[in-house]
């Protein structure tokens, strides 16, 4: 799942660099890459979604954050793709998942007990560091929004100008910005959000055990 993320990333990394038929109509462009990368995505976003509630489910929580960012990207691509509409903000909106492997990787070592561990430092300063580069994207989001205002407002779908709209205020200015200051809290102070348990850097708790001490 971690090499499909790092493909989506990668075709949005493109789309945002180069100029190509989505810059020219933010509405209704698209071309052979946009398509399968639009499809590829609502299957991401199926799965991730999937996953998370079947964690909920089994670990008792309830990652509402999560499930309504992975909920309403679905459904908003879900619909892109079958109105043909929004090629452009969706392939330029991938690249927000960059954190994701990062992310993956974090809770890996956090489970395997390599929090004081060089891998765990660098992956987590990149993961961080990931949620700068978010907001830079979501920022020339909104100035492709500005320069192409006229066109989006006058021919995008409403129920695909309303979803987008909501996702991306949602991301830019509370989901964003909450999951970086998160990760840096984490940084210093390494957690398993799954059962919010905080792990010391003495040895004394672990994941989901404690042990004993004389």
């Amino acid at each position: 799942m971690m090499d499909i993320d790092l493909n989506v990333c990668s075709s949005s990394s493109s789309v945002i660099f180069k100029t190509t038929d989505l810059d020219r109509d933010v509405v209704f462009g698209k071309n052979a890459t946009s398509s399968f990368a639009m499809c590829i995505t609502v299957g991401f976003f199926l799965f991730e979604l999937t996953a998370v509630v079947l964690s909920d489910i089994a670990f008792k929580t309830f990652s509402k954050m999560l499930i309504l960012h992975h909920g309403l990207a679905l459904i908003a691509y879900s619909l892109a793709v079958k109105l043909g509409a929004n090629y452009a903000f969706g392939c330029k909106g991938m690249i927000l998942e960059m954190s994701t492997p990062f992310s993956c990787l974090c809770y890996v070592l956090l489970k395997a007990g390599w929090e004081n561990s060089k891998a765990w430092v660098i992956n987590q300063m990149i993961l961080v560091h990931t949620f700068h580069l978010r907001s830079v994207v979501e920022c020339h989001l909104w100035v492709v929004t500005y320069f192409n205002w006229e066109n989006i407002y006058s021919n995008m779908p409403t129920v695909l100008l309303v979803l987008l709209y909501t996702n991306l205020t949602l991301v830019t200015f509370i989901m964003t910005p909450y999951w970086g200051y998160k990760k840096t809290q984490q940084l210093f102070n390494p957690v398993d959000w799954n059962f919010q348990e905080e792990r010391n850097t003495d040895g004394i708790t672990s994941n989901g055990s404690v042990k004993k001490t004389d």
